[in-house]
């Protein structure tokens, strides 16, 4: 079972490096900066929701260091006006 890991890990290399770009970036980041080493709560229900706040946190900055604040709040205010108009 080990071997055929390996073995598949050399053959497909190109695919484990995109992923590591892609998909672990964010969970190093909320690991790293964002110092989420560990769960404090039990039970699925609790660590669903706090696993739910320290990703929603990690996009909360993704979106502020691509728009900006001005830029989220502008979009906030838009959407707010056209809801109730």
């Amino acid at each position: 079972m080990a071997e055929q890991l390996r073995e598949r890990l050399k053959n497909e290399m190109s695919k484990y490096k995109r992923r590591q770009n892609i998909v672990e970036h964010p969970f190093g980041t909320i690991k790293r900066t964002m110092v989420f080493y560990y769960l404090v709560t039990r039970k699925f229900k609790m660590v669903r929701g706090e696993v739910s706040i320290a990703l929603f946190t990690y996009n909360l900055k993704r979106v502020i260091s691509v728009m900006g604040i001005e830029g989220l709040m502008s979009r906030i205010m838009g959407k707010m006006q056209l809801k109730v108009a």
